[in-house]
């Protein structure tokens, strides 16, 4: 099973945090993270990016073929197929989109060391979009001993200083001011591009019981594979064992 749906957001916020930011931002910068080949072409085309040796890939002005790097983890499903489905829409424009699956350690090196142009990864969502804000855009986290979701090593002494602020109030307004000037700096510069959120995926068998959610009835309720989930525990309460032909045939013996 599985639950998700494209980010409608520049900045991740999302329908939750609506009335924590400025809803012009959505409106003036949403059309940058969206999927626009025919206006791709064309600007491309306007800064003399084509395709001189007739490949099907553009070339730079200099002759120089044009290509970029996306590396995945190996083994993470949901990565490694959004890569493909990101190099495939930027065939379309005529970019060639080099997709990497590599072993994790492999990829936390090239992740330290800035090896790449283009990667994905995720971040944690919570009571607030700070958590979001925090872990990507926080220039603390860009030593080797952090992870990997601010490895894009932006720098902007205005952002964290904007990240201690709140750390450091108390008032929810106060909170909410500051996600919204992160918010009006950070569409601005689009360092992540959002694609979806709140993907997950959980493997389940109906053999012998049933109940499951299923996506198409609960999009909301797919369990994670946390194990201190409470949402797990929701989940075994609503199944019911179903009776298999062992049962019916103990039954007739007992009988």
């Amino acid at each position: 099973m599985w639950a998700g749906r494209n980010c409608g957001d520049p900045q991740w916020t999302g329908a939750r945090f609506s009335d924590w930011v400025n809803s012009a931002y959505r409106e003036q910068y949403n059309y940058y993270i969206r999927y626009h080949p025919n206006a791709g072409k064309k600007l491309l085309d306007e800064m003399g990016i084509v395709d001189r040796d007739e490949d099907g890939y553009r070339d730079l002005p200099s002759g120089r073929p044009l290509y970029l790097s996306l590396i995945t983890p190996k083994g993470w499903s949901d990565f490694n197929s959004t890569g493909e489905v990101i190099a495939e829409m930027a065939k379309v424009v005529g970019i060639k989109v080099v997709h990497s699956s590599l072993n994790f350690g492999l990829y936390e090196t090239l992740l330290n060391e800035s090896g790449y142009t283009l990667t994905l990864t995720n971040y944690p969502r919570g009571s607030s979009p700070i958590y979001y804000f925090d872990a990507a855009f926080n220039s603390a986290y860009h030593d080797e001993q952090s992870g990997r979701y601010a490895k894009h090593y932006f720098i902007e002494p205005d952002i964290d200083a904007l990240l201690k602020k709140y750390k450091l109030s108390q008032s929810q307004d106060e909170h909410k001011a500051i996600v919204n000037e992160l918010e009006s700096r950070l569409v601005k510069v689009q360092v992540t591009i959002p694609l979806y959120y709140k993907v997950e995926t959980v493997e389940y068998n109906t053999k012998r019981f049933d109940g499951w959610w299923e996506a198409a009835e609960n999009q909301s309720k797919v369990p994670p594979i946390w194990a201190n989930s409470p949402m797990r525990l929701l989940q075994v309460l609503t199944l019911k064992p179903k009776e298999t032909q062992e049962d019916i045939s103990d039954v007739g013996q007992a009988g």
